[in-house]
């Protein structure tokens, strides 16, 4: 798949959405309209990687033998040696060239060469639960991409649909997914580039990802909510009530625009209309496990181990099948068991 300066045009919005241009214009922050970044290619095929796939992984006609080649050679060719990279969000090529990366670019690399090998594989959205961050009020959620190959065939065997997951922490297997389109992939791609930026201070860089990331799929939610994020940071309340709304006309009940609106109206004084929607977030955040074990988490950190157990507690609970959450609460009881000892070798030694 090529991404064409086609593709980045005037967003056309479901819903007979109207949209303020200023709203993604940047001239607010910048004091001058921010051009969208270039495309970016994520599918684009080098002649090596070609060859790769050519020489061993393309000869047989059963699909599944091709799907079971693909994957011996990339672990051959010590593509799964290097750690997984947060940060290494790189188009197929960039990921066959430096042999590392994230979920995205092993997605965008894997793609690319099952394709080449006349698989059936697209771009697979798991939808994880949202998460708190405790400190700053806001409720994060942080989907996660993968492959689905479908139709794999082998003599003998029925057909099946196979999950290729890169990311560092599996998905739980009772997340919602779906397939999604190269484009609303791309937004996705687009939009950790616009994350890093942001995390490098480099705000203009960032604008001008999340613009192309919007303008490429403007239906993916999470990128108003995340424009919605840039200009509270940059404090422009007014802008970023906007992105938030423009969010929960795309989805209703989106707990992440609640959050965020919620926390903006704080910050103007307007404590009245807050409450409205800290009321919706707390109503959600007390009832999901995801919340107190993010508290847990917190509590943890700064050495709560009592509010930390409690939180954990609430969060088990509420979903018994979470494995993580077991492995917090055993460090958790570990901590206060080291503390307690501590203290009964202190008290020994006082007397």
């Amino acid at each position: 798949m090529g991404l064409c300066a086609g593709c980045a045009g005037n967003p056309t919005l479901p819903n007979a959405l109207v949209l303020d241009q200023q709203l993604i214009d940047g001239s607010a922050v910048f004091g001058y309209v921010v051009p969208a970044a270039q495309p970016v290619d994520m599918l684009a095929m080098t002649p090596a990687m070609r060859a790769f796939v050519d020489e061993d992984v393309g000869q047989s006609q059963y699909s599944y033998r091709r799907f079971e080649r693909l994957l011996k050679k990339m672990e051959v060719e010590g593509f799964f040696r290097n750690p997984y990279l947060q940060t290494g969000t790189y188009s197929a090529a960039e990921t066959f060239a430096v042999r590392k990366g994230n979920c995205v670019a092993y997605t965008n690399l894997f793609i690319a060469l099952a394709r080449h090998a006349r698989l059936k594989a697209s771009y697979q959205l798991v939808f994880s639960p949202p998460s708190w961050d405790v400190q700053s009020g806001y409720l994060l959620r942080n989907n996660h991409i993968n492959v689905n190959v479908r139709s794999l065939y082998q003599p003998r065997e029925t057909s099946k649909d196979i999950t290729v997951d890169f990311n560092a922490v599996q998905a739980d297997d009772a997340a919602p997914r779906r397939n999604i389109s190269d484009a609303y992939a791309a937004s996705m791609f687009y939009a950790n580039l616009s994350v890093q930026h942001l995390q490098a201070d480099k705000l203009e860089k960032s604008f001008s990802f999340l613009k192309l990331a919007i303008q490429t799929e403007p239906a993916n939610v999470d990128l108003w909510n995340n424009l919605g994020a840039f200009y509270s940071i940059a404090k422009q309340n007014e802008l970023a009530q906007d992105a938030y709304r423009v969010a929960l006309r795309l989805d209703g009940k989106n707990k992440t625009a609640f959050s965020g609106l919620a926390t903006v109206l704080r910050s103007q004084g307007r404590l009245a209309e807050a409450v409205v929607y800290e009321r919706l977030v707390a109503k959600y955040r007390d009832r999901n496990p995801y919340w107190h074990y993010a508290a847990a988490e917190q509590f943890f950190k700064n050495e709560s181990f009592q509010a930390a157990l409690e939180s954990i507690g609430k969060a088990i609970a509420l979903k018994r099948d979470a494995p993580r959450f077991y492995v917090l609460r055993d460090a958790i009881d570990r901590a206060v068991a080291q503390v307690e000892q501590s203290d009964k070798t202190r008290k020994q030694g006082h007397g």
